[in-house]
């Protein structure tokens, strides 16, 4: 019977391939996000906010929205006047989720 190694996941994340493959994945999809703020901007919408992507270990990247509110910015909050305003939907939106 055969059998698989145990550090299978971990030997083929290190491959240099898959390691590119991944970095130039997160940086498609930062590209994607800054989009989609930059279109916010554009239409006259001022924010402090902005799209980083960085290396989180040996195999990973992070796609990160920064500033002072990125969870309201992302998926909305309520006014002071009480209305509901809509998130942006930035990185869900980059991640075609």
């Amino acid at each position: 019977m055969a059998q698989v190694d145990p550090r299978c996941n971990e030997i083929v994340a290190g491959l240099p391939g898959v390691n590119r493959a991944v970095r130039d994945e997160a940086r498609a999809r930062g590209k994607r996000a800054r989009a989609t703020l930059n279109v916010h901007r554009f239409l006259g919408n001022e924010t402090n906010h902005r799209i980083l992507v960085r290396k989180a270990n040996r195999y990973d990247w992070f796609v990160i929205l920064e500033g002072p509110a990125p969870i309201p910015v992302e998926y909305g909050h309520i006014a002071e006047d009480g209305t509901r305003v809509e998130g942006l939907r930035i990185l869900r939106g980059a991640f075609d989720m």
